[in-house]
C-alpha cells in the first residue's frame, strides 16, 4: 500500500516531535544536577547549590500516549514548587527531617537536631516561600534554541 503524502508529512511532525521532547527531558534532568548559583528570595546570600534532585529528577518520564501526543511529567509533590516558586510553603517539618538530615546533616547528627533544623526550615518556607529553581523552562528554551539551529522550526 502506498502512503498518501500527507500521512508521510504527519508521520515526519510525529518523529520530530519525539527528538524534540526527548531533548527537553534530558536537559531538563541536566539543569537539575548541575550546580549553579541561586539568590534566595531574602536576597541575602548567593551560593553554588545543586538542588536535591535525587526524589525530584527520579519522578520525571515522558509519556508517549500517542501520535502526536507526548507530555514530560515530574510528579515529585514539590516539583512544580521547584519549577515556578512560591510565596509561601506549607511545607511540615515532619515532611523535612529526612531531607534535613541527608542534606543539611549528611547523616551525621543527633534527632533533637535535625528535629529543630526541619522546624526553622518549614517555618522559614511558611513566611518566605522558595524561590524558583527552573529545570524544565530552561530546557525547552533550549531546545528551541537548538531546533532553530538546525532549521527544524522557525
Amino acid at each position: 500500500m502506498v502512503e498518501k503524502p500527507e500521512d508521510v508529512i504527519m508521520q515526519g511532525i510525529d518523529e520530530q516531535l519525539e527528538l524534540f521532547i526527548d531533548r527537553v527531558f534530558e536537559l531538563s534532568q541536566d539543569n537539575l544536577n548541575t550546580p549553579h548559583e541561586k539568590t534566595f528570595k531574602s536576597g541575602e546570600s548567593k551560593d553554588v547549590i545543586t538542588t536535591d534532585t535525587g526524589i525530584l529528577a527520579g519522578s520525571g518520564n515522558v509519556s508517549r500516549r500517542e501520535f502526536l501526543d507526548k507530555e514530560i511529567n515530574y510528579s515529585a509533590p514539590y516539583a512544580e514548587d521547584i519549577e515556578m516558586g512560591t510565596t509561601s510553603s506549607s511545607a511540615s517539618a515532619k515532611s523535612l527531617e529526612k531531607w534535613v538530615r541527608r542534606k543539611v546533616f549528611a547523616n551525621r547528627a543527633s534527632d533533637a537536631a535535625v528535629k529543630r533544623t526541619a522546624k526553622n526550615i518549614a517555618k522559614a518556607l511558611a513566611e518566605r516561600g522558595i524561590s524558583a529553581d527552573p529545570y524544565l523552562v530552561p530546557a525547552i528554551d533550549q531546545t528551541v534554541t537548538e531546533f532553530k539551529k538546525r532549521g527544524i522550526i522557525k
